[in-house]
């Protein structure tokens, strides 16, 4: 069950991911804007740099997505392959305590 709780913060960690790379490329297209009171000069350099960081954002952003949608799909299909290996098996029942210490040789750890 614990890999579960780990499968969803691992989810939405990459979901936050990608709505702060929104939020900082949309904060630099804002910042290109210009400021008021500096030479045109300055106003160009400084645009220029914001656009610049604002599609780095972009792309991270993009990469990130395409990146994890691709090992996603792969994920499913191993788990997929697993599951169905798993439903082949034959279950364990009726298993004993002293079964599974002899099994897992739990007086060695």
């Amino acid at each position: 069950m614990r890999w579960r709780e780990e499968v969803a913060l691992l989810e939405e960690e990459k979901r936050r991911i990608l709505v702060s790379m929104v939020y900082e490329s949309t904060r630099w297209l804002e910042a290109s804007k210009g400021r008021s009171g500096t030479s045109e000069e300055l106003k160009e350099g400084l645009t220029a740099y914001a656009l610049q960081q604002a599609d780095m954002y972009s792309k991270l952003g993009l990469s990130f997505a395409e990146v994890w949608t691709n090992h996603a799909s792969q994920m499913d299909i191993e788990e997929t392959d697993e599951r169905e290996k798993v439903a082949r098996e034959e279950p364990i029942t009726d298993v004993t305590a002293a079964e599974a210490e002899d099994h897992y040789h739990i007086d060695d750890i």
